[in-house]
């Protein structure tokens, strides 16, 4: 159990809450458990709000404080660090059991959070960043409980900063999952693009931000090979501009874009395979440890991977779907037709997969060790 004055959680992130399904995964595990929670934010969407009422979780809500250039960044943690501690006090919540989403948001809280007791959720490994690295180093050192998402990335948190206990491990895994394939699509965006663009086509998916480090251009290219049942889904922000050259590779590209979590799933319940992208830019996309495989699987989807250890020894171990190098168009396309001889295969393993890990005990676990 709990300390006894720790029987309730605040949950603290800087930044709209929506923007990642993880926090909103941590209150629901919290709430299973039996907690009270509360929750301090910048910003979130209209369902997070409903659904906190529903809950009864105390939703306190900061505002966004961001902008272009140096100065705006600092301007916006300071403003942060001063709203968050005053929320804190006036409403006596620095007896509870701090839950602090990701380094940024500690670093936004500053120094004084040591003092109180703490869990520090560590979303990325920042490995190529040495500032962030150092603020790692000396928040994860003070936490009651340093909370990753993967093995390996504890065991390099543990080496590098020298911890003294090893990293707990909470998988990215939705607690709530839908699990319907098909399921009515409520973005009127979403479903109407999905009505007039798919066109009853096999959906190949991928669903994540269209960045400068993620090359789609192999997979593009391997789906214009396969036949006119099959499309390519790219569901996500565009902000970079790929979406054209995709286009160019692709006819049979169709672009949903970003849909607010959870709603997402609803889009994702359609698709056929999904598809993992990662490249080898850093540990941290090497070591991945992304929550889509895991709403993939929790549809019975099949998933076509990177392969990298992240993705090899989850998705590729428990046979849910192909691990290839996506940069080489034939190894995508042989991917392809394997799942396709052998679908039912992948399906049942993909859905064994996501029922493999029970989230409520990990969280049980993490909770009563320490904290």
């Amino acid at each position: 159990m709990l300390k006894k004055h720790h029987k309730t959680v605040t949950v603290i992130v800087k930044g709209n809450i929506n923007a990642s399904p993880t926090v909103l995964n941590i209150i629901e595990m919290l709430l299973a458990n039996n907690l009270d929670v509360n929750c301090i934010c910048s910003s979130c969407e209209e369902e997070a709000r409903n659904f906190f009422l529903r809950q009864n979780v105390s939703l306190f809500e900061l505002g966004c404080y961001k902008g272009q250039g140096l100065w705006n960044k600092v301007s916006g943690y300071l403003k942060f660090r001063k709203k968050v501690w005053e929320t804190i006090f006036s409403n006596q919540l620095q007896e509870t059991l701090l839950w602090v989403a990701r380094i940024d948001t500690a670093m936004a809280m500053g120094k004084g959070l040591v003092s109180y007791h703490f869990v520090l959720g560590l979303h990325e490994l920042h490995d190529k960043y040495p500032f962030y690295q150092k603020q790692i180093s000396f928040y994860a050192k003070q936490a009651c409980k340093v909370v990753v998402p993967e093995y390996n990335r504890a065991i390099m948190l543990k080496c590098w900063h020298k911890l003294a206990t090893t990293p707990s491990i909470l998988p990215n895994k939705p607690y709530s999952h839908l699990r319907t394939k098909g399921i009515p699509i409520s973005d009127s965006t979403a479903g109407e693009i999905m009505k007039n663009a798919v066109k009853g086509r096999k959906i190949i998916l991928y669903q994540g931000a269209l960045t400068k480090d993620r090359d789609l251009k192999p997979i593009a290219s391997a789906v214009e090979k396969l036949d006119n049942g099959y499309c390519f889904l790219v569901m996500g922000k565009d902000n970079y501009g790929k979406l054209e050259e995709l286009k160019k590779v692709c006819s049979k590209i169709v672009h949903i874009p970003w849909v607010v979590p959870p709603a997402h799933l609803e889009v994702t319940s359609h698709a056929h395979i999904g598809i993992a992208a990662y490249d080898f830019d850093c540990l941290n996309s090497v070591y991945c440890a992304p929550n889509k495989i895991w709403e993939y699987t929790g549809f019975g989807i099949p998933v076509l991977c990177q392969d990298i250890p992240g993705l090899r020894y989850t998705v590729g171990v428990a046979n849910a779907g192909v691990c290839v190098n996506i940069q080489d168009e034939n190894q995508l396309l042989e991917a392809f037709k394997e799942i396709s001889l052998n679908y039912d295969k992948y399906k049942n393993n993909a859905s064994q997969f996501y029922n493999s890990v029970n989230l409520e005990n990990t969280m049980r676990n993490i909770i009563s060790d320490g904290c």
